[in-house]
């Protein structure tokens, strides 16, 4: 399947690809067990886990697979979330994740 993304941003939140210098933002994501419990895996703790997911996020996006997308609270620049949409060809249903700090849960 073959796509593209531009960034959407709101006054308060932006949602665009995810880039290796979101990689300690991310970590906090995918360190917290209380989010990944959700997605049946253990929390990450070491920081090139997260960097081969940012880049098998890209390599996916580009093969048209699946898109990894952070949501960054503009006011801080920092990553607070992740939607995840896989599982992207002609045959089958959308899957959608959702991951969001507490913050941004409140603030929604």
């Amino acid at each position: 399947m073959d796509f593209t993304f531009s960034e959407y941003s709101t006054s308060r939140l932006t949602i665009r690809k995810l880039r290796q210098d979101d990689c300690d933002d991310l970590m906090e994501i995918y360190a917290d067990a209380d989010v990944v419990v959700h997605w049946g895996m253990h929390p990450l703790v070491h920081k090139a886990d997260i960097e081969k997911i940012i880049s098998s996020a890209d390599f996916n996006f580009n093969q048209g697979q699946s898109i990894s997308l952070g949501i960054i609270e503009n006011e801080t620049q920092k990553l607070v979330g992740i939607l995840l949409m896989f599982n992207l060809n002609e045959a089958s249903v959308l899957s959608q994740k959702f991951a969001c700090t507490q913050r941004v849960i409140q603030d929604l």
